[in-house]
């Protein structure tokens, strides 16, 4: 077995963030060091703990993940932030990578697509739901028959120089 991936769990509902550490305690390879309720509290973790990954839902108060996405992006550019949400609206996937974000989940994933995710987040791929990808590919584009806003966000991301 590898090193133990790190992970700071970001979810403002207690009950998630519990269940998550306890399914990742089921998969070898991976310890959820910490916890947080919101972005702004995350932030405060990461000034005092060393985290391989960040999985983090999109919509919390306080910070929001998209926020918190890039502002790891500033100021901790190796890190990674897997967002994990129920949403699956254009404009949070849209905001999501457009910030940075090393990939994009919705909730119902399996615990093995989940760490299957992280570990590829951490070695610097991007992952993207298939369920996400098709919504960027069906959104309507312009007038004009350019691609949607979220498709050239997406497909800037995946040939983007930074992610192999």
């Amino acid at each position: 077995m590898g090193a133990v991936i790190r992970v700071l769990v970001v979810d403002d509902q207690q009950l998630l963030r519990r269940g998550l550490v306890m399914l990742f305690g089921t998969v070898d390879g991976f310890d959820v060091v910490a916890q947080a309720a919101h972005g702004a509290e995350a932030l405060a973790v990461l000034r005092s703990r060393e985290v391989d990954v960040v999985l983090a839902d999109a919509k919390m108060p306080i910070m929001d993940g998209i926020e918190l996405v890039r502002r790891c992006a500033q100021a901790h550019p190796d890190l990674p932030v897997l967002v994990l949400t129920t949403f699956d609206e254009p404009d949070v996937v849209q905001g999501a990578v457009a910030a940075g974000a090393a990939g994009f989940l919705l909730k119902d994933t399996s615990i093995e697509s989940l760490a299957e995710a992280v570990r590829a987040v951490v070695a610097g791929g991007l992952v993207i739901d298939p369920r996400v990808a098709r919504l960027a590919l069906a959104a309507p584009g312009d007038e004009d028959g350019e691609p949607s806003v979220l498709a050239l966000t997406l497909y800037k991301a995946l040939h983007s120089e930074s992610r192999p």
